[in-house]
């Protein structure tokens, strides 16, 4: 298990993992808390889990990647899980999570 240590203003950002990501994306948008703005290393910090991942065994990790993904990019998240096998599929962000046919099929083929 990884366990972040979050500043006092990244406090509202830390329960719901969907907004991590947007925060991460959205660090020079006017809406983004200015303490965030003001510390995105702490941000990019926080949320980079390569170290964490590489030091633990990781032979019950399956990731799926959407290749067309503009919030989450491929080739980076793709090299952060090491020689881990990726599985893509040629969608976006909405258009992936949307894919409930592709995530349902990967899923089940990795509970048999």
């Amino acid at each position: 298990m990884l366990i972040f240590t979050f500043p006092a203003w990244f406090k509202k950002y830390r329960t719901v993992d969907a907004r991590l990501h947007y925060t991460v994306v959205t660090l020079s948008s006017l809406a983004t808390d200015p303490g965030a703005r003001e510390n995105p290393e702490a941000i990019k910090e926080i949320l980079n889990f390569e170290s964490g991942f590489a030091s633990k065994a990781n032979g019950n990790v399956f990731p799926l990647l959407a290749f067309h993904d503009r919030l989450i990019r491929y080739e980076r998240q793709k090299t952060s899980y090491g020689d881990v096998a990726v599985k893509e599929i040629g969608k976006g962000h909405t258009t992936g999570a949307l894919a409930y046919r592709n995530l349902r099929d990967h899923v089940l083929k990795h509970l048999n």
